[in-house]
């Protein structure tokens, strides 16, 4: 009665058939209600509240009869306006519905493709999934909308530091889709590498804690060159965070070891470092005091420690090595060569260096050869 009422009232008002259209849900004709809402969508002004309201429901009428999904090609919409519709359905958080649009497939390929993100802000989405909805859709939504314009900086609130806020989303989720899809496409090498607001890189991030997909998340980080010899501004590197039996600290010794002199060394230090048999000729030891690097090392004097020192980066060890002169630094590199255990485990433990200072150290020690 109402419907017909509106309807004679007002013929243009959409309230008459849109009345028609929730009676028709009522008594089970779902199809009919459907065919009338995407009338109703099509031919009668309302506004974009309206609009959106109306075109919810044909989208849950269709998602409980997944057959008549071919009808939404029905709704005749042009870009801006399918635009407006998507911008007020991420507004309202209507995330969901955005994901259903975007990936519905008819016979002849996607129903929605003409639209614009470039004014949809992403931390919404980050913001408002649970870590069940990130993994089901809300990656996948994310990159379809930053494909379709959504600015990458938009996936923080702050729009500083958006790779941070992904990879906390992903830790929480278990899922990195969105991120390899940022390194493989859009980020820079300077990018992954900046400090958030805390003073934390990413692998500083994916090192705190202790969680099921640690690992594959520190393997991906390096993977991506995100570089582990960085310091964040509590003068720690992301290996100093981890516990010492952790397999994610060998995989950062193996990227922090990896160049020494320019030679790719893809071991880690247990690898690197065999203690060799002593007395022998052929020992470590005995090459090396025979290598030109380490000869002039030997006539070092202290000033020119502390200029190594300087230019390596190893400020840390200025105050520990402030009387050392050149063949003490040549035995802190025998020592490494042939008692690699002692020299990581007891020496540089006993001098008080972090888990990553003691890498670098070594690394550096290293290039002397």
């Amino acid at each position: 009665m109402e419907a017909a009422v509106c309807s004679k009232l007002k013929p243009d008002w959409f309230k008459g058939p849109y009345r028609r259209m929730q009676v028709l849900q009522a008594v089970g004709r779902t199809r009919d209600a459907i065919e009338l809402g995407i009338i109703i969508l099509n031919k009668y002004e309302m506004s974009n509240a309206e609009e959106l309201n109306v075109l919810k429901e044909v989208i849950e009428l269709i998602t409980k009869t997944p057959d008549e999904v071919n009808l939404l090609t029905e709704v005749n919409k042009s870009e801006e306006q399918w635009t407006q519709l998507v911008r007020q359905m991420a507004e309202n958080k209507n995330w969901h519905m955005i994901h259903w649009l975007s990936s519905q497939m008819g016979d002849d390929g996607p129903l929605i493709m003409s639209y614009k993100a470039d004014g949809i802000r992403l931390s919404g989405l980050l913001e408002t999934c649970s870590p069940k909805q990130w993994r089901e859709w809300g990656e996948n939504l994310a990159e379809t909308l930053i494909e379709k314009g959504a600015p990458v900086e938009s996936l923080d609130p702050l729009e500083k530091y958006p790779l941070h806020f992904v990879l906390n989303t992903g830790i929480k989720a278990g899922s990195y889709n969105l991120l390899e899809y940022l390194f493989k496409h859009l980020i820079s090498a300077a990018e992954r590498n900046t400090l958030d607001q805390k003073g934390n890189s990413l692998l500083h991030i994916a090192c705190k804690g202790s969680y099921k997909s640690q690992q594959s998340v520190v393997r991906l980080l390096l993977e991506n060159n995100v570089d582990p010899d960085i310091i964040n501004k509590e003068g720690l590197y992301a290996v100093d965070l981890l516990p010492p039996d952790s397999y994610c600290v060998l995989l950062l010794q193996r990227t922090m070891e990896k160049e020494v002199d320019g030679l790719a060394k893809e071991k880690t230090f247990q690898h690197c470092m065999p203690a060799p048999k002593l007395g022998s000729e052929n020992t470590a030891t005995y090459r090396m005091s025979y290598t030109r690097k380490l000869q002039a090392v030997k006539s070092w004097k202290a000033t020119e420690v502390k200029k190594w020192l300087e230019e390596t980066e190893l400020d840390f060890m200025k105050s520990r090595m402030k009387d050392i002169s050149g063949p003490e630094v040549v035995e802190l590199r025998m020592m490494l060569d042939t008692a690699p255990e002692y020299f990581y485990k007891s020496f540089l433990e006993n001098i008080g260096l972090s888990v990553g200072e003691k890498l670098k150290l070594g690394n550096k020690l290293r290039g002397l050869y």
